[in-house]
């Protein structure tokens, strides 16, 4: 199979307007669900079968929240151009967890059981990151948790989350941007540009 760039121009104009990218801070808000467009209904050639059929295989996929797989119209759109999802914000430390031991799956699930209900490959996103981590993790009653400490709750955290998940996560980001690329950014990072997170500087390299 082929597609022509005026194909994939046509295909990926919509999704482009309704997926947000993938990311956001800890106090961005989650952006609402947007109106599905007439252009989404998936009439044309599928994307990801057109990458699927190069050599070798490439796959083609997309950031998504559980209020888009509920609209029917993007849902269907989603299931058929893509063989690969990951969750914008859900499966993120800050969305499943509020304290130690204590999970929240639900949105998380959604965006698994659709992802297993259509054969489509799912990315799990992400166990240590140093934006959206829950403020439990690094906190022992008014002061910061120690070495050790850190370590048994990470350590716990992703196994809990990861057996959760267990044959519905093809790959896990583990740790997530541990380097610095944009030295303008403001953050503090060593000589070689590796973040100075709270999960390093409490654990060390």
């Amino acid at each position: 199979m082929s597609i022509q760039r005026r194909q994939f121009n046509t295909a990926l104009w919509p999704l482009m307007l309704a997926l947000p990218a993938c990311g956001g801070g800890s106090d961005a808000a989650p952006a609402p669900a947007p109106a599905p467009s007439p252009g989404l209904t998936p009439t044309e050639a599928s994307l990801a079968a057109a990458f699927a059929a190069r050599n070798p295989p490439m796959p083609f996929g997309a950031a998504v929240t559980p209020a888009q797989l509920r609209d029917a119209r993007l849902a269907a759109f989603i299931g058929h151009h893509f063989n690969t999802l990951v969750a914008e914000n859900a499966m993120k430390m800050e969305g499943l967890s509020r304290g130690e031991g204590q999970y929240d799956f639900r949105e998380a699930d959604e965006i698994a059981s659709f992802a297993q209900a259509r054969g489509m490959r799912l990315r799990g996103h992400t166990l240590v990151w140093h934006v959206q981590a829950s403020p439990w993790m690094f906190r022992e009653g008014n002061a910061e948790v120690s070495r050790a400490t850190l370590i048994a709750r990470m350590q716990r955290y992703i196994s809990d989350v990861v057996g959760h998940f267990k044959g519905r996560v093809w790959a896990w980001d583990v740790v997530n941007e541990a380097y610095q690329f944009d030295e303008g950014a403001g953050q503090q990072t060593d000589a070689q540009g590796m973040r100075m997170s709270d999960w390093r500087r409490i654990i060390g390299p």
